[in-house]
């Protein structure tokens, strides 16, 4: 079989020969491979290198390497200068603080459409939706208006504005929901929280982090950690491995989880080949079942070469169909018009898979990989299943921070045993005693014993028990010595030695954060005389320190949800992807049953900062303060609070505001137009009522006119009347007069 340079096996072969013998030879390529990564002297080695970090992240390194002395000769742990060796967790202090920074960091996964279809669905709805509010516009104020084909429904856009609004920040059709919900989904049915707080302690401890993501045999995808410290790979260039040709790990297995690749007799061999080696018996007697053995998995990324023809069908229609690798070096011309088979090949690139029982031949489970991710308009493209990033990559080279900060652990730990060692041994004064000024003193009765003197040893307990110190500045000879003192104290060296010591200790502490970019603000010690700004100032130096860390979490998280919906458009082919989920932003769970269209749409996939609890503080704070002055309504408030996207709820919040006081301003012009309407109408109607007023008093006048007329008139008339009645009346008097005197004067003559 033929090789490459490099003694990979050739590619360019039909895909059917690459069987056994193809994948042992490139197993052998890659264990010997120089420009690669693989534990192959010592298949333990990079992980105890692992381990060795993991344990200072811990605070539990072995503490063996801080029990020497100078001359290298161990410390007896009875004696009275042992030490004690309990490592002082400094390093696991400063990590958890770095992880708790990172995982404050939330997204939120967006999905755009851009294939033909989804684009031209997505142009369809917006139209209509359009056309809707325009129709809304034109019908308003008439009968039309509540017909329900151009009525608003909940969730569609009021007007021109909004639905612009809506648009510009990301008009989402349901396929792009289901795609969205679909990685909503995976991602919490697999702990995405959990997954990533592993692979951020990954990036700081060892300056790698991953994800190995698959379909189990119930159609669910899964997706984990994945391991690095036993990581196999090729030579790549790039941070994220993209341009690696391998990807694999040496892991331990037991050998009766080999038995569905192997009969009893190939068993017995893989444990007589293990014996004695990663903890197994040195002796095999038939019972595989102690027995482990390290297995080398890999993936690779190999090009399959397709032949197909062309030929005219007996309809006289084209057919291109698939033909045999022989073919492939007959070349087809597509512009030849011809009957006649003409053949073409095209390449493309397949992840296969094989695994190696290390330390023999055996080789299992090879061949292509199953369920690969490729994208709808990169049918030629693939992807590995493992999902790698590092942070400070040179060549083939990482290191992460807690492995830098541990020569500093090692160094802080051993001046904390000087310093106990110091201590267990440290006289801080003495007390100088001159006797020859303490012997025959005379202090006390002549009828003592001592015949009034004390003792040296008297003195001593005198002035211990009393804390008095009584001497005299004369001598025998009566000479004055005024700087004399029979017992003195003096400070010894060790006292300053600890300060110097623990000088260093503060000084190593620095260093550490320093290295790690925190400082003591973030790490909840602020100056109490600091100001708010340089405080900011230290949160920013320390997101500046985390940034690449910080990078490196965000494109793996956004590689792991670009892989979930690659598997989940191969899932919904082979079967239902259903589950139950948490919406984001609230406890409600709902259920969700993908669809099954999803499989021929391709997204582009992009992650946006969550609001942080600030953010979402203040803008609560603002909706506050608005609904108090009567610009919100209940559905405004609930729109906000389920927008996800600060921007957008931000958006959302002032043109809800700004409707409500376009509104409020035309009903104070309605009210204004209103009132002076009503001001006219009432002007018109007291002039109105003036004229009336008017009239009905010029109607008065004339009636009272014509009633005094008609009364002068009757006065005339009853004037005339009286004047004519008198007339009469004297008239009649007159007549009376004479008659009654003639009567008078007939009835004289009579008498």
């Amino acid at each position: 079989m033929a090789t490459n340079f490099n003694g990979f096996p050739d590619d360019m072969i039909d895909p059917r020969l690459k069987g056994k013998e193809w994948f042992y030879k490139h197993s052998e390529a890659v264990l010997n491979n120089p420009n690669g990564i693989v534990p192959n002297s010592d298949y333990y080695y990079k992980s105890r290198e692992i381990n060795e970090i993991k344990s200072y992240a811990q605070g539990r390194q072995d503490t063996n390497r801080y029990k020497r002395t100078p001359l290298g000769r161990q410390i007896a742990g009875e004696s009275w200068l042992a030490t004690d060796f309990t490592p002082i967790a400094i390093i696991p202090k400063i990590r958890e603080m770095l992880i708790s920074q990172l995982l404050q960091r939330e997204f939120d996964v967006q999905a755009f459409a851009v294939d033909p279809i989804s684009l031209a669905e997505e142009d369809t709805e917006f139209t209509k939706m359009k056309l809707k509010v325009l129709a809304r516009d034109i019908a308003k104020g008439t009968p039309l208006q509540d017909n329900p084909a151009i009525k608003r429904m909940t969730g569609e856009a009021e007007d021109l504005e909004s639905l612009e609004l809506s648009k510009e920040f990301g008009y989402k059709s349901t396929m792009t929901m289901v795609a969205e919900d679909a990685i909503s989904m995976v991602l919490q049915q697999n702990d995405i929280d959990e997954k990533r707080k592993q692979n951020i302690e990954s990036l700081i401890d060892a300056g790698i982090g991953g994800y190995d993501i698959w379909i189990d045999a119930q159609n669910n995808v899964r997706f984990d950690a994945c391991e690095t410290s036993s990581l196999v790979c090729s030579y790549a260039s790039k941070n994220d491995f993209s341009d690696a040709a391998y990807i694999g790990n040496i892991e331990p297995m037991m050998v009766s989880d080999l038995a569905q690749w192997f009969d009893v007799d190939d068993l017995a061999k893989i444990c007589e080949s293990a014996k004695g080696e990663y903890d197994n018996p040195r002796f095999f007697d038939n019972n595989i079942a102690p027995f482990k053995v390290m297995v080398l998995n890999v993936n690779l990324i190999s090009i399959d070469t397709q032949a197909y023809k062309r030929e005219i069908n007996s309809k006289g229609n084209d057919d291109v169909l698939k033909v045999d690798f022989k073919y492939t070096s007959e070349k087809y011309n597509p512009r030849e018009a011809t009957t006649t088979p003409k053949f073409a090949t095209i390449n493309r690139k397949s992840v296969y898979k094989y695994s190696r029982v290390m330390g023999t031949d055996f080789m299992f489970n090879y061949g292509p990989k199953e369920n690969q991710g490729r994208k709808v308009s990169k049918w030629w493209d693939v992807k590995f299943d493992k999902i790698l990033n590092t942070w400070n990559k040179y060549r083939m080279s990482w290191v992460g921070l807690t492995e830098r900060l541990i020569p500093i652990a090692d160094r802080y730990q051993l001046v904390w045993q000087k310093i106990q060692n110091i201590d267990a041994k440290t006289i801080p004064y003495v007390m100088n005693v001159n006797f020859s000024q303490l012997e025959n003193v005379i202090w006390g009765a002549s009828t003592d014993a001592n015949g009034g003197k004390w003792t040296p040893l008297q003195i001593m307990d005198f002035i211990m028990q009393n804390y008095t110190a009584v001497f005299r500045t004369e001598d025998l000879n009566e000479n004055e010595r005024p700087n004399f003192s029979p017992v003195t104290f003096s400070q010894t060296p060790q006292l300053a030695m600890i300060a110097e010591l623990t000088g260093e200790l503060q000084f190593l502490i620095s260093q550490i954060y320093d290295i790690s970019g925190l400082n003591q603000g973030v790490a909840g010690n602020p100056d109490s005389k600091m100001l708010t700004t340089g405080l900011q100032m230290q949160q920013q130096a320390t997101n500046n320190a985390l940034y690449l860390m910080s990078k490196a979490d965000e494109k793996l998280y956004l590689n792991l949800c670009e892989a979930i919906f690659l598997k989940v458009q191969i899932a919904v082919k082979r079967g239902n992807v259903e589950g139950y989920v948490r919406a984001l932003g609230s406890q409600a769970v709902k259920f969700l049953k993908i669809n099954p269209d999803i499989s021929n749409r391709e997204y582009a996939i992009f992650l946006k900062d969550a609001p942080t609890r600030e953010q979402r503080l203040a803008l609560y704070q603002e909706m506050q303060t608005n609904e108090a002055k009567g610009l919100l309504n209940p559905m405004d408030i609930i729109i906000i609070s389920e927008t996800r996207n600060i921007k957008m709820a931000w958006r959302y919040l002032a043109k809800a505001i700004k409707d409500a006081q376009e509104d409020i301003h035309r009903r104070q012009i309605e009210m204004q137009q209103q009132q002076s309407n009503g001001n006219m109408q009432v002007a018109i109607e007291a002039e109105k009522a003036k004229r009336e007023t008017l009239k009905l008093q010029g109607q008065i006048e004339i009636q009272k006119e014509t009633v005094k007329g008609q009364w002068q008139y009757y006065i005339e008339q009853m004037k005339k009347g009286s004047d004519i009645d008198e007339a009469n009346v004297h008239a009649n008097a007159k007549v009376l007069s004479s008659r009654i005197i003639a009567s008078a004067k007939s009835a004289s003559a009579s008498l």
